[in-house]
């Protein structure tokens, strides 16, 4: 099949809103929204869909139904992309957080709603695809990081709104901390046969959740509890370490590993329950993320890898008792450690 001209692709917009209108309308006892906002509507218009697929299936991105963007990953139906964003109500000046780039379509729509959209996604080349989409389409007020999103992303919250393109059992709750009191949440949940889009209000003390319709969206991936734990106990531990023996500085490492450029250094020398927690917030878990003013230096971040691995081999050293041989408890922790480092690093070195 041929590849419609712009002109086309933008007669098949016009086409797909009043389908995503119809749709809207049909399902209106379902959602309780007979009606999508004029907002979301133009935001639609404005972002080419097609530039968000795969070009063999170009001709078919108007289609309300979701597409196959490769590494098993879809682009959602255009009504669902169109409700979830009217869901959140979003306000020009929100900070919005995207938990599943893919190529980055819904991200887009997002950024032409909210004044900032910060979107993670797992897979590292799909990540990189929706960079390069979007610095060709010029939206500078997106911010892209490959990661796990079950995370969040620390460095820019609280959140206004967050939305989730993958689904779980359960909404996982560094997500909910990370989102303002008052902020909107919309995700799938529930079993992989059994999914619903739920709503979820955040309030001072309890939370408010809401089910709107079924759908079927991929899993997310969901560390185990244990896995964070072991995380912010090494970081704990390298903070007290670094704090005693050598001084760490907020300095160009830090900066380059999140690819940006800010002021200038400051000393972490601030007691180690504080250090403790800036050196989580900035090596956050995984891996780096990408920017649209540059990237991390793929050599920089092996030094560091391994860096962390010196410092947590010379902390179990130091303090493993004489009395017991150290290879009965060096030899078990630094594997585990040195497992999750090195699978992160992998991936990501692959990606690269």
């Amino acid at each position: 099949m041929a590849i419609p001209s712009e002109q086309d692709f933008t007669e098949l917009r016009k086409e797909m809103l009043i389908i995503i209108a119809a749709h809207a309308a049909a399902s209106a006892d379902i959602t309780g929204r007979p009606v999508i906002s004029n907002e979301v509507f133009s935001a639609m218009l404005e972002v080419p869909r097609h530039q968000f697929v795969p070009e063999p299936i170009q001709a078919y991105a108007y289609s309300d139904r979701p597409l196959p963007i490769g590494h098993d990953k879809t682009i959602s139906q255009p009504f669902i992309v169109a409700l979830m964003c009217d869901l959140l109500e979003i306000e020009e000046t929100d900070r919005v957080l995207e938990v599943g780039t893919g190529l980055g379509y819904q991200a887009a729509v997002l950024s032409r709603l909210a004044a900032k959209v910060c979107t993670i996604d797992i897979i590292g080349e799909l990540a990189t695809q929706a960079l390069q989409i979007f610095s060709a389409l010029e939206y500078d007020n997106i911010r892209v990081r490959v990661a796990n999103g079950a995370y969040g992303w620390s460095e820019f919250a609280p959140f206004d709104k967050i939305i989730v393109a993958a689904s779980a059992d359960e909404i996982p709750p560094l997500l909910i901390e990370q989102l303002n009191p008052g902020g909107l949440l919309v995700m799938p949940k529930g079993p992989d046969r059994d999914q619903n889009l739920v709503l979820l209000q955040k309030g001072m003390a309890t939370n408010v959740e809401d089910e709107i319709l079924p759908v079927r969206f991929s899993r997310m991936v969901i560390p185990h509890w244990w896995t964070i734990r072991c995380e912010r106990v090494f970081f704990q531990i390298l903070a007290w370490w670094s704090e005693k023996f050598v001084i760490i500085r907020r300095s160009q490492i830090f900066q380059k590993l999140r690819g940006e450029q800010s002021a200038a250094a400051v000393p972490f020398r601030t007691g180690s329950a504080s250090l403790g927690k800036s050196l989580w917030t900035n090596f956050p878990p995984l891996i780096p993320s990408f920017s649209p003013n540059g990237r991390c230096s793929v050599f920089l971040t092996k030094v560091v890898w391994l860096s962390l691995q010196r410092c947590f081999l010379l902390t179990v050293l130091r303090f493993c008792p004489r009395a017991v041989p150290r290879s009965c408890c060096l030899k078990p922790a630094f594997r585990s450690f040195k497992f999750l480092t090195t699978q992160a690093f992998r991936k990501w070195w692959a990606d690269a």
